[in-house]
């Protein structure tokens, strides 16, 4: 059970961060995106 609520936490806080991450705007957005396609 600690483990699955763990990984909860790490999702909302993930989701806390994409959505302040929007609302930054899309140039903050776009510059993320080519960091993830980099890494991945």
């Amino acid at each position: 059970m600690t483990g699955i609520s763990k990984n909860i936490q790490k999702i909302r806080t993930r989701n806390l961060f994409f959505d302040a991450l929007w609302m930054h705007g899309p140039d903050v957005s776009s510059r993320l995106r080519e960091k993830i396609s980099g890494i991945s």
